[in-house]
């Protein structure tokens, strides 16, 4: 439908689009923001689905991507690097509950919990990236499939966990947390597979627009100061575009946040 459209939105004067996120959702239907493997972009039949994404298969969005590029229309892509949805098996994993509107206090005691932290992409075979995930890139989660309870848990085992991130909006004490299995964008496996994607995606693609990028409340601002500075001087890019989603009152924490990112 994109490819499509594009006579019209050239003929609009449109030079810059932001799709949705091209990645494998953890449902058919999903729109790509519950995000389970970010190097399939319809390309593998995972999580149940044969090979294309809600929006379509990894050479339709080449496709149409190009064709756009003909017409002088730069495509955005839309990374959601803050959280994972639909993990593959569960791990039992030492968490605490907190506060979901303080998420700094802690209302329960250290116990074992199910969470489904285990990411394997078997269809894949690991094509592109050979990283399969668990509870250690994780900080986060808001299930416990063991007693099936909702809540927001913090995660503080197995591994090195150092609880939630300080550099993430402080609303809700800390914002770290959203949804899904929260990244933990301090590892270092999680660091190097997100520098890998972040200039591969943009290249795979054609989308020489830059980045949406979601959900950066709740992200570490070093990590994504990182994260851009990396593909810019990967791709030979140093103008290349980048806008953040941010909601938030305070106009103060965006400037500051932009400040560094320039």
């Amino acid at each position: 439908k994109f490819e499509a459209s594009l006579p019209d939105l050239e003929g609009l004067g449109i030079t810059q689009v932001w799709l949705p996120p091209p990645n494998r959702a953890m449902v058919g239907h999903g729109r790509g923001y519950d995000a389970y493997d970010l190097w399939d972009l319809g390309e593998f039949p995972q999580k149940g689905q044969q090979l294309a994404t809600r929006w379509g298969t990894k050479s339709q969005l080449v496709s149409a991507i190009r064709e756009a590029k003909s017409r002088g229309i730069d495509v955005l892509i839309d990374a959601v690097l803050n959280h994972k949805l639909g993990g593959d098996t569960k791990e039992e994993i030492r968490a605490v509950e907190v506060d979901p509107m303080d998420r700094n206090r802690e209302i329960g005691k250290v116990e074992t919990i199910e969470a489904w932290t285990r990411y394997t992409f078997k269809a894949r075979k690991g094509k592109y990236s050979i990283m399969s995930w668990n509870s250690d890139h994780f900080t986060g989660t808001d299930w416990d499939a063991r007693r099936r309870r909702k809540g927001v848990f913090k995660i503080t085992g197995p591994g090195d966990h150092q609880g939630w991130n300080p550099r993430v909006d402080s609303e809700l004490g800390n914002y770290d947390y959203l949804l899904g299995v929260d990244i933990d964008h301090r590892h270092p496996e999680v660091r190097d597979d997100f520098m890998k994607w972040g200039p591969w995606v943009l290249q795979e693609t054609g989308a020489s627009g830059g980045f949406r990028l979601d959900a950066i409340k709740h992200m570490d601002s070093q990590f994504l100061c990182d994260f851009l500075r990396h593909t810019r001087a990967t791709l030979q890019r140093p103008d290349l575009f980048a806008v953040g989603e941010y909601w938030t009152s305070e106009l103060v924490y965006i400037l500051s946040l932009q400040l560094r990112l320039i």
